[in-house]
């Protein structure tokens, strides 16, 4: 069970490391990935003027709702935007910084 859930992990990386390589190369010929600090870093310059957006455009209309109604509004625009729009383009423009 062990060696499945290894090959498993070595064949599909998790996170954007994913997005810096085509798929179709062996798991031993893949990129290692760039560093989780510049993950984090690049999901942070992603996050912060998504969410400063939503808050300067939405935030008198989200200041009614309760806080969990509020979060789960925030989330459901957050996280798409993130995972299809933002992120993709980031990893794209910051490609180079990413791979040194």
């Amino acid at each position: 069970m062990m060696s499945f859930i290894k090959a498993a992990a070595e064949r599909y990386p998790s996170g954007f490391r994913g997005e810096m390589t085509t798929g179709r190369e062996p798991a031993a010929q893949q990129p290692a990935g760039p560093p989780r600090w510049k993950l984090a870093a690049l999901n942070w310059f992603g996050i912060f003027p998504v969410v400063t957006a939503m808050l300067a455009l939405a935030g008198p209309w989200l200041d009614q709702l309760p806080l969990v109604a509020r979060t789960f509004a925030l989330t459901a625009v957050l996280v798409p935007a993130m995972a299809f729009v933002v992120m993709p383009a980031l990893t794209r423009a910051f490609r180079s910084w990413l791979q040194r």
